[in-house]
């Protein structure tokens, strides 16, 4: 046996039976809290609760302000323990919102329906609206059609950078009192104004 053999297998007697473990990353965990939508405008704390080899613990998490549906955080380093000097692993939270009876979201953004007289669409005016933290004025332009949408800018989940949405929907009386069947007689012979003719054939006055 040469010098390079003898070194070799002096250095394997003693290394034998003391191999080093490999670092192992923490288990990632998944989970989701439901919102309200004001929770999700202004942001809010949830505890969330985990039951893994740790035992059963709770976080608390910050959500932050203009938070939307399925937007996930990530929580770095509060996933399960590493290994052999691996990392802790990460969780996932998921966000969902809770339906609203008002208002519905779509990313940042909010809508509503917003029923008008007919006189409001056709004459314009002013209306008190509730937005999720304060009422606001909103302002229907005159002639405003059926479908129409009405925007407030900076009401929506991000503040400033979302709106919020009126979807204009125009209702009629159910019953009218002789004074307005009345009126909307006299409307009715006086208006040139036909509803199945495209607006930009409908007859204009000065």
């Amino acid at each position: 046996m040469d010098l390079s053999e003898l070194l070799a297998a002096m250095g394997a007697g003693r290394s034998g039976g003391r191999q080093h473990a490999m670092p192992m990353r923490g288990r990632d965990y998944e989970s989701s809290v439901t919102l309200t939508l004001e929770d999700a405008q202004r942001g809010t704390h949830v505890n969330l609760t985990l039951q893994d080899a740790q035992g059963e613990r709770t976080l608390q998490v910050t959500i932050p302000a203009g938070a939307f549906q399925d937007q996930k955080l990530r929580l770095r380093g509060k996933g399960g323990k590493g290994h052999h000097g691996g990392p802790d692993g990460d969780v996932y939270l998921q966000l969902n919102l809770a339906p609203h009876p008002v208002f519905r979201a779509n990313h940042h953004d909010l809508y509503f329906d917003l029923r008008l007289a007919p006189w409001e669409a056709a004459l314009g005016c002013e209306l008190e609206i509730a937005t999720l933290d304060r009422p606001v004025l909103l302002t229907v332009p005159p002639g405003t059609r059926a479908g129409r949408q009405l925007r407030l800018r900076g009401r929506g989940l991000a503040a400033e950078h979302s709106d919020l949405y009126a979807l204009v929907q125009i209702d009629v009386p159910g019953t009218l009192s002789p004074q307005e069947r009345a009126l909307y007689q006299e409307l009715a012979k006086v208006s040139d104004f036909n509803p199945r003719v495209k607006p930009s054939q409908e007859m204009r006055h000065d």
